[in-house]
């Protein structure tokens, strides 16, 4: 993904991947060329089953609490936008 991202944004731009590749070892070195952002991923990584558990519980309460006046297609669309922001606003306020 750096590589591809590096080749889309370069300026000028650059003919291959190989040449890119020599360009970020050379410019900035293995280590910090193409593992920059690495460590942000894998913590992300680590908060996603966060990002499901709560999706679930969220899910499972809302709908063993289900209004009689609404359909259950209805019910399932709110369900599901409720859970899901739900779930991305606890996730994110752990990153």
């Amino acid at each position: 993904a750096v590589i591809k991202t590096r080749i889309q944004t370069e300026k000028p731009p650059v003919k291959s991947t190989s040449e890119m590749i020599k360009k970020i070892r050379i410019d900035e070195g293995i280590r910090r060329g193409f593992y920059r952002g690495y460590s942000v991923a894998l913590l992300a990584l680590l908060f996603e089953p966060v990002f499901m558990g709560t999706l679930e519980i969220t899910r499972t309460f809302l709908n063993n609490n289900q209004p009689r006046f609404i359909s259950i297609s209805q019910w399932d669309i709110i369900t599901s936008s409720l859970s899901a922001g739900t779930a991305a606003l606890i996730q994110q306020s752990f990153l």
